[in-house]
């Protein structure tokens, strides 16, 4: 929000697309005016640090200006430059203070010949109150989630794997994030990936399980192999 004060641009946050050959992305900031749009990506060390955070950062950017899109990155100082041709590198404070990250898309904004201007402290206040509300909003998660629709998935889930830090609490029954789960099961424990839709509509759960399920109905008397063979030589 103080981007949006600071600016007098609108800003809408947590901006989603689905790029060509890929599963939904999200951006942390859009612009859409002027038009076409300005996206901006904020990359803090504690989260854009982690193993395999660079290569996702890269595979993302480069499929966004493939597709046409204009895009920017802020990267807290430190983290290495996305390698991404034609993408200007940013940097911001290695801390996660927001004035500090809003004064670094100030400086993308006036760089590219945009209004900004320094705010007051009680626009500051304002800001701040205001976007605590959206975040409030945000973490809040949606009205009806796949927890609500199957309890029995809380205790399953291990990790979101699109969404590092979103559970099924926080997830629509529709999501399409890809979460890490863990049959509990007594003697199992088996881990496997899965989208999380195909959890709550279409009911998927352990497959090692289902496995074993299937395996023992076959060998009730009368399903082995050896007697539905013997039924079939009993009838010619």
């Amino acid at each position: 929000m103080l981007v949006e004060a600071a600016s007098g641009l609108s800003v809408e946050l947590d901006h989603r697309l689905r790029l060509p050959g890929r599963k939904e992305d999200r951006f942390d900031l859009f612009l859409p005016d002027p038009a076409p749009g300005l996206l901006i990506d904020l990359d803090p060390e504690w989260t854009h640090g982690r193993p395999g955070s660079l290569e996702r950062d890269t595979a993302k950017t480069a499929a966004a200006l493939a597709a046409g899109l204009d895009v920017e990155r802020i990267r807290s100082r430190g983290l290495p430059p996305v390698p991404v041709h034609g993408l200007t590198h940013h940097e911001a404070g290695t801390g996660v203070d927001p004035e500090d990250w809003a004064e670094a898309v100030g400086f993308v904004l006036r760089r590219r010949g945009l209004a900004w201007r320094q705010l007051a402290p009680a626009e500051v206040t304002a800001a701040f109150t205001k976007g605590a509300q959206l975040w409030e909003n945000v973490v809040a998660g949606p009205k009806v989630s796949a927890v609500d629709v199957a309890p029995h998935l809380e205790e399953e889930f291990v990790a979101n794997l699109t969404n590092p830090g979103r559970g099924p609490n926080r997830m629509p029954p529709g999501c399409n994030d890809v979460c890490a789960w863990r049959c509990r099961k007594p003697g199992c424990g088996y881990e496997w990936e899965a989208v999380l839709h195909s959890r709550v509509l279409a009911g998927s759960g352990c497959s090692r399980c289902g496995y074993k399920r299937m395996g023992a109905a076959n060998s009730r008397p009368g399903r082995s192999a050896g007697d539905l063979l013997g039924s079939r030589s009993a009838r010619r």
